[in-house]
């Protein structure tokens, strides 16, 4: 996706989001509720099993990133809205991404709790969307004062042999 610029509005490439899409969700779906039609245990029932475990996710996965490639390459005030929200987060996808399993493991695996599979699924989902909240807030505020994320200059300052600048010369409204 990112070699085509699925992305970009201007890269062309809307047919094939569509048929991958299509074809995505149709199948994956498809394959995803076989299973369920299929009530004896059989041959049958087990090729589609397989099928259905291993091919449907990918399927799913690969027709929902279409549709939001689609959305994401929009005019619309709201698409503009969700851009602008989640472009801080994506300059610092690193230290997010660090900082999101760092807390986690905390927070699931023993330091602040150890709540791992005893959250219910309606918590976890509360807990993920704060977090994120506060990770989108963070980057945001962060990215006005500074020209990149602490593990991306960092990043870049072993990579290039030369210490990148960090603080913003200029403050940006």
């Amino acid at each position: 996706a990112a070699r085509l610029n699925l992305a970009e509005r201007n890269s062309g490439h809307v047919r094939l989001l569509i048929v991958v899409a299509l074809v995505g969700l149709v199948v994956g779906t498809a394959l995803a509720m076989a299973e369920v039609k299929l009530g004896e245990e059989s041959l049958a029932h087990r090729v589609v099993s397989l099928l259905g475990g291993v091919g449907a996710p990918p399927l799913l996965a690969m027709g929902y990133g279409a549709v939001l490639l689609l959305w994401w390459r929009g005019r619309g005030r709201l698409t503009g809205a969700v851009r602008s929200a989640l472009a801080p987060t994506g300059r610092m996808a690193l230290t997010n991404y660090i900082l999101q399993s760092a807390v986690c493991i905390c927070v699931f695996y023993g330091m602040w709790g150890d709540r791992f599979a005893s959250l219910s699924l309606a918590a976890l989902m509360l807990y993920s969307t704060v977090f994120f909240m506060a990770q989108m807030i963070f980057s945001a505020v962060w990215l006005r004062l500074f020209t990149q994320g602490p593990l991306e200059w960092l990043w870049r300052w072993q990579m290039k042999r030369k210490r990148p600048r960090l603080l913003r010369t200029s403050t940006v409204t």
